[in-house]
């Protein structure tokens, strides 16, 4: 999984991130940054869930959104 677009292009996914993950708030997205792992640390404290559930949603969601959001 290429995560180098969402990680250079943080505002364009914000919204995506936080349509998805409705608890995250504006301060854990400017913890995450665009970090993966920090998204994934962040994901499992707010919705109380494992390693590798977090990851597997996270995977998912980068795949339909790289392919959704259309270049600028």
């Amino acid at each position: 999984m290429n995560w180098k677009p969402i990680s250079d292009d943080r505002a364009r996914f914000k919204a995506a991130v936080q349509a998805q993950w409705v608890k995250l708030t504006d301060a854990n997205l400017e913890t995450v940054a665009g970090n993966r792992l920090a998204l994934i640390a962040s994901i499992r404290a707010a919705y109380k869930i494992s390693q590798e559930q977090a990851e597997k949603q996270v995977d998912a969601w980068a795949k339909r959104s790289i392919a959704t959001v259309s270049p600028p």
